[in-house]
């Protein structure tokens, strides 16, 4: 007879907050004046990673964020191509990225993760199971990382937003942003939020197309 897995639609969303022992990461956020946002963030084998960076911040303050990360030892490359107002976009390398090795190697998604004032990160993870988010804390730690579990939530077919999305467009939604005409702009509400316009403007669409696809899904 063939055992067969019982799949449940449930996902644990999880909120961390981590410490690095070392890096660019500690560097800046010792110094913090930004928002900085990681969007992407790979393993290159070894313990090297690319990770692709948000930074919001005034002209001047970007440019020096840019040029400390560049001068890490640490840091392999670190090219910023892309700038929209107050945002730029580019890509970091670091010949030890233990983040980037710890996640890649896990099977847990990353929905979010931000730098915080003293050089801490805040990870927003989705996975199936508890024993996965534990797996990779418990690698976190072997790498000399501090590692605090913040919240942590059962996710069902009926949460079809994780809570940031839920939080972005219910704050949306009250400011009078869905109306017509508009009560809010996306530039207002994105200050309002202290999020880039662009973040914001992903964000919601993201949430629109969850709640789309829930609201036809089987008619």
């Amino acid at each position: 007879m063939i055992n067969r897995k019982e799949y449940t639609n449930d996902v644990h969303e999880i909120v961390l907050n981590i410490r690095v022992p070392e890096g660019w990461i500690k560097d800046i956020g010792n110094d913090l004046e930004a928002s900085i946002r990681f969007l992407d963030c790979v393993g290159m084998g070894g313990n090297s990673g690319r990770g692709l960076v948000e930074i919001v911040a005034s002209d001047d303050i970007s440019k020096r964020i840019i040029e400390k990360i560049q001068e890490n030892p640490n840091v392999c490359q670190a090219v910023f191509t892309y700038k929209e107002g107050d945002r730029s976009l580019g890509t970091v390398e670091t010949d030890r990225c233990y983040l980037c090795k710890a996640l890649t190697n896990s099977q847990c998604f990353l929905a979010e993760s931000v730098l915080k004032e003293g050089g801490g990160l805040s990870w927003t993870l989705l996975a199936s199971e508890l024993t996965q988010i534990s797996m990779l804390m418990d690698n976190l730690k072997k790498t000399g990382c501090q590692v605090d579990l913040v919240r942590k939530s059962k996710l069902t077919r009926k949460d079809i937003l994780t809570k940031h999305q839920e939080n972005i467009i219910r704050a949306a939604h009250d400011r009078g942003y869905f109306h017509y005409p508009r009560g809010i702009s996306l530039k207002e509400l994105a200050k309002v939020l202290n999020i880039s316009p662009s973040t914001l403007s992903e964000t919601l669409r993201r949430g629109e197309e969850k709640i789309m696809s829930k609201y036809f899904e089987g008619r």
